[in-house]
């Protein structure tokens, strides 16, 4: 199938609900996408390929929009709009997709290179994007078109039953001790946090905003938090490292783990995600007849671990059962020239 007969136009208010149809979205969320797009950017970019004399299509709850064929969105955020010196103006690839039937007809690179060469025209001189790397066909567009790879974020995950089995697990300490960590401790982890702050400023892992006392604090006090701590046993007020996670509804985020340099290799952090496992594995404790307390089944959650630019540390998830989930790509690319089409 050819697509050259498209027309590439920038998106009018009639079309946003065929948008949120080839994102998959109901027709109640066309004006939520459209508003995202003014508000976050500036300028918002939001280009649709239609083809002649294409029939109304059916959203995902029954309604009907002009057909389009595929769209895309970009734009510079507000954020880096203003103040920004005219040749340091980073864009962002929102959001690409060409529907099934006209997919692998180049259609897809004509809306891409329409969209870069319109933020080019806009000032921007770069444009960034995240991909999941299941997306094969987006990863090979994106490429074929000068995006290069910047970073990677995995997402690992410990299943049910593998928390079960890091609960049961045994990790001795020798010389050390794990236990939970509270606002009365904070100020004692300042040293550790400076060193592990400075490890952080070079390869961050994790997804923190900081790594700092205020930020620790921040997490002790949501009601979702576990955390806990390693110590020198004969010094309880020397802390050795830390790890804290947050239960949700469905599954228990691990948000930050890590050993002071001098104290790894010892078993540390496998004893830290030990306590954590046993404390998000807990019985429900119900209060039976008779006032008598009963051990209700453990809330089946897994364990979910983000990493940013994966390492080393990769291997100690693995070891201790985690799961890749998912791959996220961050890719970019310079705007130059007359044309932001394929680069050589």
């Amino acid at each position: 199938m050819t697509t050259e007969s498209h027309a590439i136009r920038e998106a009018d208010a009639g079309d946003w609900l065929a948008i949120a149809a080839l994102l998959g979205r109901p027709s109640s969320a066309a004006r939520e996408l459209s508003r995202h797009l003014l508000t976050e950017y500036d300028p918002g970019i939001a280009l649709v390929a239609t083809a002649p004399g294409a029939a109304e299509a059916r959203t995902v709850d029954g309604s009907t929009a002009p057909q389009v064929a595929g769209a895309v969105i970009a734009g510079i955020p507000r954020t880096q709009a203003l103040g920004t010196p005219s040749d340091e103006r980073q864009a962002r690839l929102v959001w690409i997709s060409v529907a099934p039937p006209q997919r692998r007809c180049g259609l897809g690179t004509r809306l891409l290179g329409a969209a870069l060469d319109e933020l080019r025209t806009r000032g921007a001189t770069r444009v960034t994007l995240t991909v999941d790397g299941k997306e094969i066909e987006a990863l090979a567009l994106f490429r074929a078109t000068g995006f290069e790879l910047e970073s990677q974020d995995l997402g690992l995950v410990l299943p049910p039953e593998g928390v079960a089995r890091l609960a049961a697990k045994s990790a001795p300490l020798a010389g050390a001790e794990i236990r939970p960590l509270g606002l009365d401790d904070v100020p004692l982890l300042i040293g550790l946090l400076i060193q592990l702050g400075l490890e952080r400023a070079e390869a961050p892992h994790d997804t923190l905003e900081a790594l700092t006392p205020a930020q620790v604090e921040h997490w002790l006090q949501n009601p979702g938090t576990v955390a806990f701590a390693a110590w020198e046993q004969d010094d309880p007020r020397t802390p050795l490292g830390i790890a804290w996670a947050s239960r949700r509804r469905d599954d228990t985020v691990l948000r930050f783990v890590a050993v002071h340099d001098d104290h790894r290799r010892r078993g540390i952090g496998i004893a830290l995600l030990v306590s954590l496992a046993q404390h998000v594995a807990l019985p429900n404790v119900n209060s039976a007849q008779g006032g008598t307390g009963s051990a209700a089944p453990a809330l089946q959650r897994p364990l979910r671990a983000p990493l940013n630019e994966p390492g080393d540390e990769q291997e100690f998830f693995r070891a201790l059962g985690f799961e890749v989930e998912r791959i996220t790509y961050r890719m970019a690319r310079a705007l130059r020239g007359k044309s932001a089409g394929p680069q050589p």
